[in-house]
């Protein structure tokens, strides 16, 4: 079957289904322009966690696909005070800070379908201006863009943020990925190992807000940079910065998940301007993990630590942050 991108109907729902090298992947534009769900249909894999109608999306939306986190994860008490203006975003979470933005879950313009011989792809958007619901709460001019494009070796995705604004607006951004466990029939979910691209892990309170120090990988830690540990069956819930590790004798930037079973490793390349990671299973019984890559540190406006640590950063007005990143599948030697 050639390449294709359809716009079509997911149980009443309007969606974007791509097909291109065995691959198949869906957006869902009205809630959050989020990719949803990926699967190489020739080896029969699911690679995110995929919900079964847009109900069950709709009810908990940040543990499916590749939702967009703007910013990312908490700010505490949803206050900071960046470029001499202060934020107050709502309080959204029980432990009362502010958590995983607004964007993600509005509605999203798509913008660009297309196909060639090799690829399918779409675009995606979300601009906020003057009248806008984030824009109420965070009074800045800017698109957000998301670029998703499906080939014979998977998914090549394009983060875009553009500040069209005549202020600095500070940028931070994250990816709440949601991969499935175990994303190979006939594998049980206690196999499955993950690796990530971890450094050392920041300490967080009983608020899950860092404390400002960082301390190094526990023994059980290094698992995740070496043998790999298992993500289902116990409650992961923990913040690191970045490091690469070495892969096939190369430098690896992301995050791995090893069936030995079905001899495949699935792989989720990021550039490396997300420096920082979350790593959460919900329950540990749902079925997936989330290795969420960040650009910046969980409260990172609010930490007093240098940027260069903590991520924290400014867009100019007319300036442009973009990264891109990957998810394919690869056979493993036995």
């Amino acid at each position: 079957m050639k390449p294709e991108a359809l716009r079509t109907d997911w149980m009443g729902e309007p969606v974007v289904l791509l097909r291109a090298g065995g691959w198949e992947a869906m957006l869902v534009p009205r809630i959050g322009g989020t990719l949803v769900s990926l699967r190489d249909a020739a080896r029969r894999l699911d690679l995110l966690n995929a919900p079964a109608d847009p109900a069950a999306f709709e009810r908990r939306p940040r543990i499916y696909g590749i939702p967009v986190i703007f910013p990312p994860n908490r700010i505490r008490d949803g206050c900071f005070e960046v470029n001499g203006r202060s934020y107050r975003l709502p309080a959204n979470s029980p432990d009362a800070n502010h958590c995983h933005g607004l964007i993600g879950g509005l509605p999203w313009e798509v913008d660009e379908t297309g196909s060639d011989a090799g690829a399918a792809w779409v675009e995606a958007s979300r601009t906020e201006r003057p009248g806008t619901e984030f824009h109420a709460v965070f009074p800045h001019e800017f698109t957000f863009v998301n670029r998703y494009r499906l080939t014979a070796a998977g998914l090549e995705h394009e983060v875009v943020i553009r500040n069209s604004g005549a202020e600095p607006m500070p940028t931070g951004v994250g990816l709440h990925t949601a991969l499935r466990v175990p994303f190979a029939a006939g594998t049980p979910a206690h196999a499955v190992r993950l690796r990530a691209s971890v450094g050392q892990r920041w300490e967080l309170d009983d608020r899950s807000l860092p404390t400002g120090k960082r301390v190094p990988l526990s023994h059980v830690e290094q698992g995740y940079r070496q043998w790999g540990l298992p993500v289902q069956g116990f409650q992961i819930r923990d913040h690191y910065g970045a490091e690469p590790l070495t892969v096939d004798g190369a430098p690896f930037h992301g995050a791995i998940l090893d069936d030995p079973v079905a001899g495949l490793r699935l792989c989720y390349r990021v550039g490396p301007r997300f420096a920082h990671w979350m790593i959460w299973n919900d329950s540990a019984a749902q079925g997936f993990v989330c290795p969420e890559p960040m650009s910046w540190a969980i409260d990172a406006p609010n930490l007093r630590l240098p940027a260069s640590v903590t991520g924290m950063f400014s867009l100019a007005p007319g300036e442009e942050w973009r990264e891109r990143l990957s998810i394919g599948v690869e056979p493993v030697s036995p």
